[in-house]
């Protein structure tokens, strides 16, 4: 039965994580941890140190005991019957994370009209803005004042010519 819509196929082959759990307690926690990076949920990381507990120990105490292999064993049983049960859901959030990423058409296409509507609307803004339009506010008294700031320019360019400024 399938989980998700993109078929079996996709779901075998994006499932490959489980096969690291058939290594009893030696890297049963990297599938564990591979899903929780897969998927960015943060409850795996934690299951993948649980996981990773019993391998951590007999590496800190140096030795393989007794207690430790049974430790590993167990760990490994657990985790491989675990690894089933969250299987779906795993598969479940990679599929929305993938469709998340991807814009279907119609949501290009409305995108698209948008930003053309909010173009249209900037252009015919602008267009009010230019004083050579007929449309501007721009009074009598502010054009004067525009030109003599220009003249103004001109005069303080033509005094300064010739000047060279040290910076």
């Amino acid at each position: 039965m399938n989980v998700t819509d993109r078929g079996k196929t996709w779901e075998i082959t994006n499932s490959i994580f489980v096969v690291l759990t058939f290594f009893l307690g030696f890297a049963n926690w990297t599938s564990f941890l591979y899903c929780a990076l897969l998927v960015k949920c943060k409850k795996w990381a934690y299951y993948a140190l649980l996981y990773a507990l019993p391998l951590i120990i007999t590496v800190i105490i140096g030795k393989f005991t007794t207690l430790t292999f049974w430790g590993i064993i167990i760990s490994g049983i657990i985790s491989i019957v675990h690894i089933f049960k969250i299987r779906e859901e795993v598969l479940i959030r990679y599929d929305r994370l993938l469709k998340s990423k991807y814009l279907d058409n119609a949501d290009i296409n409305k995108l698209i009209n948008e930003t053309r509507t909010n173009s249209e609307n900037v252009s015919n803004k602008k267009q009010y803005l230019h004083p050579e339009k007929e449309n501007t506010t721009l009074t009598q008294q502010s054009k004067s004042m525009i030109s003599n700031e220009e003249n103004h320019i001109k005069e303080d360019e033509k005094e300064n010519k010739g000047r060279i400024i040290d910076f």
